[in-house]
Parts: structure tokens; C-alpha cells; sequence
């Protein structure tokens, strides 16, 4: 007799919870979606931290945490920073190890011409290592 109520309310238990799980996967969850996400982003100060690189005319970085990395790049920092930049971050193409200019900043995104560019016009904090000499 206890066995077979116990039986039953198993079966109970399970039936209950088949329908639980059921209404909850019917249930719609609204997400926002990339270009909602990327909207309210645009031109809003965002903090960067990673690798920043000259190759030729063309800046990059990368970001430290996502290694997500950015080839549209406007720098609007003072010109005494972007010296600094200019002479320690840029690279020759045949240059095999290059100089990975480390920065924290603050920055904007841009998706105005319909692409993700970054546009950092404070830098926070520079490490730029020295060049090798050969």
C-alpha cells in the first residue's frame, strides 16, 4: 500500500513538473539584439584596455579581455599623445615580433558609417616597449 502511493506520487511529481518546464519553455523572453545593443553604445565613453598597433597608416587594437579586434581607428588624442604613439606603436611590415603598445583609455564606438570603428581620444595609461635594435 505505501508502495504503491509512493508510486503515485512520483508519477504526480513528474507529470507536475513535465508541465512546469513545459509552460516555462513556452514562456517568450524578450533579448535585445545586437543593433539595439550597439545603438546605445554609440558614442557613449567606454574604458579600453589592450594591445594597440600602427602597421603602415592603419591602427589596430585589440582588446585585452575579448581579443576582439578593431581595424577602424580614430585617435583623437592630444598631439603630444599621439606622437608618442606614432614613434612607439608603429611597426615596419617585415618587423617579425611587433611592438604591442599596451593602453587603457577611454574611447567611443562608432557605428554611424554602418561599421564598428573605435575612436579613443583619452589615453589613461601607456606601455610601449622598447624597439629592438639590429
Amino acid at each position: 500500500m505505501v508502495k504503491m502511493m509512493f508510486g503515485k506520487t512520483f508519477i504526480y511529481s513528474l507529470l507536475s513538473m513535465l508541465f512546469a518546464f513545459k509552460a516555462m519553455a513556452t514562456e517568450q523572453i524578450s533579448v535585445p539584439n545586437l543593433g539595439d545593443v550597439l545603438s546605445e553604445l554609440n558614442e557613449q565613453v567606454v574604458f579600453i584596455e589592450g594591445d594597440l598597433k600602427q602597421i603602415g597608416g592603419f591602427w589596430l587594437f585589440s582588446e585585452k579581455n575579448t581579443d576582439i579586434l578593431f581595424s577602424d581607428i580614430a585617435l583623437a588624442v592630444p598631439p603630444p599623445d599621439l606622437r608618442m604613439l606614432r614613434e612607439g606603436c608603429s611597426i615596419d611590415y617585415g618587423d617579425v615580433s611587433p611592438h604591442l603598445c599596451k593602453i587603457k583609455a577611454h574611447a567611443e564606438l562608432d557605428i554611424s558609417p554602418k561599421e564598428i570603428s573605435l575612436i579613443i581620444f583619452e589615453l589613461l595609461e601607456v606601455d610601449i616597449p622598447p624597439k629592438s635594435e639590429n
